[in-house]
């Protein structure tokens, strides 16, 4: 798309006054400019019914701050609007002065219910242009959902964390928040610690979705997350929590308690996402503890944990993190991600068998162990054992890439195991990185149990 192309299509929106939704999309388009946007603008402004907008512009290397302003004049005059989504991830040439025109155009939008804007990769985006943003939201008080992505944003720091935090202070209506802070190599300790500050009045909040995966692996550790979870302590609504701190390598075990601990009101909560991958300190103690609050969620549908390279880990955390699943009544999916846990062993897996079979209601399962070597055909064996007794399966993820000792004669036992699974309608299987070591025959036994699953619907097997 072309400059000339957006004008048409203003062009063509002038006569529809009674417009309430638009969504427009010149993703990577390169040969669009500041004109083009400011051509938009001028006509998107006479639309006065507008409610829900929706643009686009992610990767148009060549708009920058200067759009933004246009777009400030164009919001001013929508005043009915109630959703506002914008996406100039990859637009590097937007600074902190183009954030600011931004918020001087949503602060009187009194009718916004839903922001979602995308910013990442903009890396002349300061901590200055956050806290001009963060004032702005503190004038929306009928927000309910705020999604923010500043994905390689390096130059945020604390002080525009701090600003955001008063900002969250005040929309206590909020129902959904999401940030993304990955790779901000410069958001520390203090930063969960502003961000727990801002949490702790939002009674409303239901989901919650925050990513401070990192490049520094000493930025973040176990006191930014003890802060960070004081915060989570009175969100008696919560639903969701998805939490991202991979490769925050300070943190260990302890840090795993605090968020453990905060969990402890929060019985509502449905489901949850871990990602504490590549967080090498963790130990077994860590599982232990963290099982301890999730015995708390009596409402719990679906539970993610990642503790991906965590080498660490042995079997007895497997057997830690799934002890006493019975007493989560309605658990139906799970989630574990152990790849390159070196220590775990085929006793590992029989002690994850041992908890799984306990969780009756469970109807998917999805398992990660790449390259943990030492688990064999013994170690598959004992999985399926404990998957006989869960009769409402119908989902099985299981990737066992580079897990070399795994053979011909255990994916054809695999294949026996699973044909008693009537329930099952989806198999995914990873098992072989090089495939000048595939086990075919076992490969081909496998196929041919399957087939033999009349609910079957899907299969994969690599």
């Amino acid at each position: 798309m072309t400059d000339q192309d957006l004008k048409s299509i203003g062009e063509s929106l002038k006569e529809l006054s009674c417009l309430k939704s638009i969504n427009i999309d010149f993703n990577s388009s390169w040969n669009i400019t500041d004109q083009g946007v400011k051509n938009l603008c001028e006509s998107l402004k006479k639309l006065n019914s507008l409610q829900d907008i929706a643009l686009n512009s992610s990767r148009c290397r060549n708009i920058t701050s200067e759009s933004l302003n246009k777009l400030k004049e164009t919001l001013q005059r929508l005043t009915l609007l109630r959703s506002l989504h914008l996406n100039f991830n990859s637009c590097k040439q937007i600074t902190d002065q183009g954030i600011k025109a931004l918020s001087q155009g949503i602060q009187k939008l009194s009718s916004l219910q839903s922001i979602n804007m995308n910013f990442g990769f903009c890396d002349k985006i300061t901590g200055e242009g956050l806290k001009n943003f963060s004032e702005s939201l503190q004038k929306l008080a009928c927000l309910r959902s705020l999604s923010l992505d500043f994905t390689e944003c390096w130059n945020i720091i604390e002080k525009g964390l701090s600003s955001f935090s008063e900002a969250l202070q005040t929309l206590t209506s909020l129902h959904v928040v999401k940030l993304n802070f990955e790779r901000c190599s410069d958001i520390k300790d203090d930063g969960l610690k502003n961000l727990g500050e801002g949490l702790k009045g939002m009674k409303s909040l239901k989901s919650l979705n925050v990513n401070f995966e990192t490049l520094r692996w000493n930025s973040i550790s176990d006191e930014g997350l003890m802060h960070f979870s004081e915060g989570l302590k009175g969100l008696d609504s919560l639903l969701s929590i998805n939490l991202n701190l991979q490769k925050c390598a300070s943190i260990t075990e302890k840090g795993v308690r605090y968020f453990s601990e905060s969990l402890q009101n929060s019985n509502s909560l449905q489901s949850i996402d871990l990602n504490f991958g590549e967080c090498a300190q963790i130990k077994d103690e860590g599982l232990d503890k963290l099982n301890e609050g999730l015995q708390r969620l009596g409402s719990l549908q679906s539970m993610s944990l990642n503790f991906r390279w965590c080498k660490s880990i042995t079997d007895e955390g497997l057997k830690s993190i799934c002890k006493d699943l019975n007493g989560l009544s309605g658990l139906q999916s799970i989630n574990l991600n152990f790849s390159e846990c070196e220590k775990i062993t085929d006793q590992g897996l029989k002690n994850l068998s041992g908890g799984l079979q306990t969780a009756h209601s469970l109807t998917s399962i999805t398992l990660s162990f790449r390259y943990c070597r030492k688990i064999t055909d013994n170690g598959m064996e004992y999985l399926m054992n404990g998957f006989q007794r869960l009769e409402n399966l119908k989902c099985i993820d299981l990737d066992f890439d580079g897990c070399e000792q795994i053979t011909n004669e255990g994916l054809s036992n695999l294949g026996r195991n699973l044909e008693n699974l009537r329930s099952l309608q989806s198999v995914k299987l990873n098992f072989v990185s090089d495939w000048r070591k595939s086990p075919k025959e076992g490969i081909a036994t496998l196929r041919k149990n399957l087939r033999k699953l009349g609910n079957l619907k899907h299969i994969k097997i690599n």
